[in-house]
């Protein structure tokens, strides 16, 4: 009798080791049967998705890491070729506008000296005597652009400063006379002496319109 409930122990104690393998073997075959995606949270490595978010985290909290030393001379650089593009622009148009605010004496010149570069361009007779006549008419020119001006300023300065002007120009002249004197003389004797006084004076007197334009430029503006 004794020896019958032993034997009935150990076959209950069987049975219940088999029917706990059995349900741990089903469940497992259950879970992972079951798509990923329709897992719930706690199913699918909870500890390492936990411990993923906290590290995020952690790292949104830590400060930007300065750039190298390479890394920052590096965008230095580019900024400043992009700053160095840039200024031959800004030269330009600061040019620009410049021009547009010329006075209507600094355009007249400029239209002169075009004028004439396109008369020697076509110009044909390369004598003496048409040389010497073209550089009289370009003096009388120049001249004219001159007393223009003088006659302008003359309006718009007051008695003292118009009065040292006048006495400048006239120095002026007495030493564009002895420069062009001075200039035909290394002709002297042949027919070219009287062509390089013209062009002397023409050179000079160009040169003097320029001056006083330039001199004279915000009360030039003004008067015009």
């Amino acid at each position: 009798m004794e020896q019958l409930m032993k034997m009935k122990g150990i076959w209950i104690a069987i049975i219940l080791i088999l029917g706990v393998g059995i349900l741990t073997t089903s469940y497992t075959k259950e879970y992972i049967s079951v798509p990923v995606e329709t897992r719930k949270p706690d199913m699918v490595n909870a500890p390492q998705v936990e411990a993923a978010g906290g590290m995020q985290a952690e790292a949104a909290k830590l400060p930007e890491a300065p750039q190298s030393e390479e890394a920052a001379a590096g965008t230095a650089g580019v900024l400043g070729a992009a700053k160095a593009r840039a200024m031959p622009e800004a030269a330009a148009a600061a040019e620009t506008e410049a021009q547009t605010i010329a006075t209507g004496t600094r355009l007249r010149l400029q239209e002169l000296d075009d004028q004439i570069a396109r008369n020697h361009a076509s110009e044909q007779d390369t004598t003496t005597n048409s040389m010497k006549a073209t550089a009289q008419s370009e003096r009388k020119l120049w001249e004219s652009e001159v007393e223009r001006i003088l006659k302008l300023l003359s309006e718009q300065l007051g008695a003292e400063e118009r009065d040292s002007l006048f006495q400048q120009q006239k120095e002026w002249i007495r030493e564009r006379e002895s420069i062009a004197v001075t200039a035909s003389q290394k002709q002297s004797g042949s027919a070219l002496e009287e062509l390089e006084y013209n062009l002397s004076l023409k050179d000079m007197t160009r040169e003097r319109a320029y001056e006083l334009e330039t001199q004279y430029h915000d009360i030039l503006m003004e008067a015009e």
